[in-house]
């Protein structure tokens, strides 16, 4: 900070500093909108399975096809299947916000070193 004293270019640093910074957070933001979207799609894809099981086991018992523990199963085994989707989607959002800051990392690193 010295160095930027002495020659009189801090309230230079600190305009470039704001405007990377509000740069960062408008990003920041718009990222965590567009995992919002996402999440909300998967959540929305999840709960109409369940309901599209939900609807064919009720026909299925009230037709007699199938019993009603049958459909429970069906049920539980609809969970254990739909949730590690679930989480496979969120883990993935997460890997491409993380190869993304990378990214620019290295872009930083790269312009210092020249």
């Amino acid at each position: 900070f010295d160095v930027i004293k002495s020659f009189s270019l801090d309230e230079k640093i600190c305009q470039q500093y704001q405007a990377l910074n509000s740069h960062a957070e408008g990003l920041r933001y718009r990222f965590s909108v567009f995992q919002a979207a996402i999440d909300m799609l998967v959540q929305a894809f999840s709960y109409s399975m369940h309901f599209v099981v939900l609807a064919l086991g009720v026909y299925l018992v009230i037709k007699g096809k199938t019993t009603i523990g049958s459909f429970i199963a069906a049920m539980e085994i609809m969970k254990y299947i739909s949730r590690p989707i679930e989480n496979i989607t969120y883990l993935i959002g997460s890997f491409k916000s993380v190869e993304l800051i990378n990214q620019k990392i290295m872009a930083i690193l790269k312009e210092a070193q020249h």
